[in-house]
């Protein structure tokens, strides 16, 4: 039998398994509820189970709110922040479990099982720290290590989906990136909702104290993209011990020229910048060392970056000489089933190399390449082109609004499509 308190439904475990699951004081808190025997409702373990089921298999039909940048920064309070993860993450984990459960033999892929188990057990662990009076402390720290134990989903979840597409012929590789692309546009959603929560709570109670949270007011695009350029630079020098050449122009309009090294603010999230920057300058600094055969040549062939503004958006273009996409990838670089194939081959091929690149790339940008890179760019208004100059090189050119009000979150509806 399983005691269920009133208001949000709680998971069922032992307390010792309680006190693993919780800290300190939501065990106290739990605790002293399941002791007030007249707020109780006595249930089964499987009635239980049925009704947790029930309760997410109603959230799932619900389609995520679309949040504006304006919306989650005026949450900058840990307590309004706790709130919004409590009215919108609990939606997100059932979306992401229904379009799970939506991919036929999903529960024959053990990455799959292993995430659809996971969003169930976060699922449960937030219904047990959010139950009000929150404890911002021990709230915090449930969200945290929710985080933690949410590394790698990205790469598992593509490994595992290119099994089914490597081991079924008849597979659509344009709908399983599809269905990729619903996948992750939710986790960078609810994983955006948590990290700011994380950031503006108090370093007292497990956060990191940012004033903004993970929002720069005042994002400095050509600053970040010197960080990225300079990451990207020092990674291709340990695989291939020599960097390519690069320059970075800021242009305006209204203005005959380039303008100099001058900073383009705009209100944005740095990291997602930074991840979606990483990804294009590793694509064009690579195909550059690739292509020149001495160092003559890459000078002869440097990557150029502009950072181009107007008042409503920001143009960032990233053009290299590296003679373009081959033609038998062509729109190829927007599958993450293309993106694994590769990464086979060269672990198949070049074993030694393949594991030095293995090593790079997940350091940098965590698997997901040129698709994850777009679904960055695109949840918040944004969007990625990638066109090929034959014979000449690759031109990328990545889209971003300017304006706060048009800043608001892509997620899929209810039937799993953006």
């Amino acid at each position: 039998m399983l005691r269920l308190l009133q208001g949000p439904i709680l998971g069922h475990r032992s307390p010792a398994l309680l006190r693993l699951a919780l800290p300190g004081r939501a065990f106290a808190k739990l605790s002293m509820s399941i002791n007030r025997m007249d707020s109780q409702v006595i249930l089964a373990e499987e009635r239980h189970r049925e009704l947790l089921r029930a309760e997410m298999e109603y959230l799932a039909t619900i389609p995520p709110d679309r949040l504006t940048m304006r919306e989650v920064f005026d949450c900058l309070h840990p307590a309004l922040s706790a709130k919004m993860i409590m009215k919108h993450v609990p939606r997100r984990f059932a979306a992401t479990m229904r379009i799970i459960e939506n991919l036929p033999g999903w529960n024959r892929v053990p990455e799959l099982v292993s995430r659809h188990s996971q969003l169930n057990e976060f699922y449960e662990s937030l219904q047990l720290v959010g139950t009000p009076p929150i404890d911002l402390k021990d709230f915090t720290s449930v969200v945290k290590q929710m985080r933690v134990n949410g590394r790698g989903m990205v790469s598992n979840a593509i490994s595992g989906i290119f099994k089914v597409h490597r081991d079924s012929p008849k597979a659509d590789r344009d709908a399983v990136d599809d269905w990729l692309d619903q996948l992750f546009l939710l986790r960078i959603g609810h994983n955006m909702l948590v990290d700011q929560h994380i950031a503006c709570t108090s370093v007292e109670d497990g956060g990191l104290g940012s004033p903004t949270g993970i929002i720069d007011l005042r994002c400095d695009v050509s600053k970040v993209c010197k960080q990225a350029a300079l990451e990207a630079s020092q990674a291709c020098f340990q695989q291939y011990g020599r960097e390519p050449q690069y320059s970075l122009e800021n242009y305006s309009s209204g203005s005959a020229s380039a303008i100099g090294d001058s900073p383009c603010m705009f209100t944005y999230i740095p990291h997602h910048l930074h991840y979606i920057l990483l990804e294009l300058f590793r694509n064009a600094f690579q195909a550059t060392l690739e292509h020149a055969t001495d160092d003559g040549e890459l000078r002869r062939r440097p990557v150029q970056i502009s950072v181009c503004r107007d008042r409503r958006r920001i143009l960032i273009r990233v053009r290299d000489q590296a003679g373009g996409i081959p033609v038998e990838v062509g729109e190829g670089v927007w599958s993450y089933m293309h993106w694994c194939a590769a990464r086979e081959h060269r672990a198949k091929h070049r074993p030694s190399e393949a594991s030095k690149d293995e090593k790079i790339e997940e350091a940098m940008i965590g698997g997901g390449g040129l698709p994850l890179s777009r679904q960055f760019a695109r949840y918040l208004g944004g969007d990625l082109e990638i066109r090929s100059l034959p014979g000449f090189g690759t031109d990328a050119r990545l889209f971003l609004p300017r304006l706060d009000s048009e800043l608001v979150e892509r997620v899929p509806s209810a039937n799993g499509k953006p």
